[in-house]
């Protein structure tokens, strides 16, 4: 990330949030240029999080915010775990915040302020224009573009999907944006003024199937602007984290008939779902058919779980920091969680590569059994990591 903004930007001025060490930067601008603020977004494997969290990271009162959300997943899956999706959710917002970014109405309790508007309202040859003046009025700007005309993207087919704009630069005719460039990495670049026009102005062309379960649950036909909610000033509340931890490590003790409808997997399909602590053993049971079967493993699923542990170690890292507890080890307990939920995404990313080539019956079983491995080895870290800081706390 580092590497990219010392290419795009000149006067660059870093910073460091103490004590919670948000990264981000500010610029020096002409009237020709103007790029806003960014903070390592944490968890980014779907957009809603990539860049509501982007935002949000730059406050303290944002820090102290996630800090006390995003510790709970719910998984919904199908009876014979040919197919899962996992998502976060928080028990004090209700809504998941995956979709929650597209529809600002039912936002609750969250240090980001939304509005929205028609795209009807910003037409195609009005979009540089009206991007530039929110920017200068510090919007960043949610709407939905085809990236079928964005270069970058290098794809030949429509493919509508939402993109955070943050700045732009009028001398050489830039948008600066973030999406998952990259080989789907959520990171920072620039596209021409005239790429944004056409991508803005086709991008409906992909979500006209009835059929997409995104598109009924997702209103494209909305302009999106963000900015710190300024007049939130809640801070960290230790018993409220504490509550989240024990739903987590006692999913019976949350209720989970709530909207199912809104996930990838429907009702009909016969999904069931799982909560918190839970998710192990449908993940094991998931790698386990799709490994068996030579399926292509849908990456996105461990990758949100291995950012969950990821967020782990900043979590636990705030807590020792600011004298909720003295005892490094949870920090050391928090990094080898992460850790090992990397080498389960990787390893599963290799089993992708190697799928169309001649795989042994030896071979598949010795994955699933280092598979297997990990995330018991998880497990019961993880129980003893919750169990114990509950009992410190």
């Amino acid at each position: 990330m580092m590497e990219m903004l010392n290419a795009f930007f000149v006067d660059l001025v870093w910073y460091r949030n103490s004590p919670n060490h948000i990264i981000g930067f500010s610029l020096e601008w002409s009237s020709m240029v103007k790029i806003l603020k960014l903070a390592d977004p944490i968890i980014s494997t779907y957009n809603g999080y990539a860049l509501s969290l982007s935002i949000i990271l730059n406050s303290q009162v944002g820090f102290e915010w996630f800090i006390q959300n995003y510790n709970n997943i719910i998984t919904v899956y199908t009876e014979e775990y040919k197919e899962i999706f996992m998502d976060f959710v928080n028990v004090t917002d209700i809504f998941v915040n995956s979709f929650e970014i597209y529809q600002p109405d039912n936002f609750m309790c969250r240090p980001l302020r939304t509005y929205s508007l028609p795209r009807s309202f910003v037409q195609d040859n009005e979009i540089i224009q009206f991007v530039k003046k929110q920017i200068d009025d510090d919007y960043y700007i949610c709407t939905f573009i085809n990236r079928k005309y964005i270069k970058q993207h290098n794809i030949e087919f429509d493919f509508t999907h939402d993109i955070l704009i943050c700045g732009y630069d009028d001398e050489r005719e830039l948008i600066y944006v973030c999406d998952y460039f990259n080989q789907e990495k959520y990171t920072l670049s620039t596209c021409p003024y005239s790429e944004l026009v056409k991508a803005y102005k086709y991008a409906n062309s992909y979500m006209e199937d009835e059929n997409n379960v995104f598109y009924e649950h997702t209103d494209v036909g909305r302009i999106n602007l963000l900015k710190l909610n300024d007049l939130y000033n809640d801070t960290f509340n230790i018993n409220n984290f504490a509550d989240s931890l024990r739903y987590y490590l006692n999913p019976q003790m949350y209720s989970m008939d709530y909207k199912i409808w809104i996930y990838k997997i429907k009702k009909e399909s016969g999904a069931k779902k799982c909560f918190g602590i839970d998710n192990y053993k449908v993940i094991i049971n998931f790698l386990k058919y799709q490994i068996m079967n030579n399926n292509y493993i849908d990456i996105r699923q461990l990758h949100l779980f291995y950012e969950h542990k990821r967020a782990y170690a900043v979590k636990m890292k705030f807590l020792v920091e600011n004298g909720y507890c003295n005892d490094y080890s949870f920090t050391d307990d928090a990094a080898k969680l992460a850790k090992n939920a990397a080498i389960l995404r990787n390893m599963s990313m290799m089993h992708n590569e190697r799928k169309y080539t001649n795989i042994t019956q030896n071979s598949t079983k010795d994955l699933i059994n280092r598979l297997e491995h990990y995330l018991n080895d998880m497990y019961e870290i993880e129980i003893k990591l919750v169990t114990r800081l509950l009992e410190y706390i």
